[in-house]
């Protein structure tokens, strides 16, 4: 190479640089990015590589799905039928968010939680943010870290009715059943008549909502029942395998 060709060479270099100093300090500072975890529910949320604003719906009537934000972390989601909305005082026709006064809040999601549904645990919630932010408001069933099916009827004379269904029904008559008792729940228009349709199809009644075992849950915070359940299912192996030892 010519001494003319190298300095030609080397004045374009220097033209680049100084035209775009970025590239130069690119190389120079990849060193010092941070690598992105693949854990993502371990990293923080002020971390991710996306900005994402956590959900604020409150109510969607394009999907039906009520959610509320406990101060323990998390997100509750249930769907309601237009009975419970209104007990709920929640506008059925229009968008609605959050409260932005956390105890308010708190208060809310305990009377969301009384009929049942699914919550979504902190690091799931993040893990959904990083996933991508149009998805925010689009949480289903698959994410759920805790679920509660039941369907709950609080009279006027007091007290609460409460038909428990763990889980997808075990035989057709069970499906049907179900089936039969969900459509009736579509046609009443007060908590009364939810109720007594509830109680006719044989649900649990508790005088004291507060001191019901079929509302046991709603002592626990959601992330402390899956421990609770836990704990139980891990006790019941331990007697098992003690009786037949």
């Amino acid at each position: 190479m010519s001494n003319i060709q190298y300095i030609l060479l080397l004045s374009i270099s220097l033209i680049i640089i100084w035209k775009q100093p970025s590239i130069f300090a690119k190389i120079i500072n990849i060193k010092d990015q941070k690598p992105i975890s693949t854990d993502l529910t371990r990293v923080p949320i002020s971390e991710y590589p996306l900005s994402c604003d956590l959900p604020t719906t409150r109510f969607n009537p394009a999907n039906g799905m009520v959610f509320c934000y406990p101060s323990s972390g998390g997100l509750w989601m249930t769907s309601l039928d237009a009975v419970l909305l209104q007990y709920l005082e929640i506008d059925r026709f229009n968008v609605s968010h959050r409260s932005k006064d956390q105890a308010a809040e708190d208060a809310f999601c305990s009377s969301l939680r009384l009929f049942g549904g699914q919550w979504v645990s902190s690091s799931r919630l993040n893990y959904w943010t990083y996933d991508a932010c149009w998805k925010m408001e689009s949480l289903h069933y698959s994410r759920a870290s805790t679920t509660i099916s039941r369907f709950v009827g609080l009279p006027s004379s007091g007290g609460v009715f409460v038909w428990d269904w763990k889980g997808e029904p075990q035989t057709i008559k069970d499906m049907n059943k179900l089936r039969d008792l969900w459509s009736k729940l579509d046609l009443t228009l007060s908590m009364d008549e939810y109720a007594m349709v509830l109680q006719n199809a044989g649900a649990q009644y508790c005088p004291d909502v507060g001191n019901c075992p079929a509302l046991e849950d709603l002592k626990f915070e959601p992330g402390e029942w899956k421990s609770e359940i836990r704990k139980r299912k891990r006790e019941k192996e331990r007697e098992q395998i003690i009786w037949f030892s």
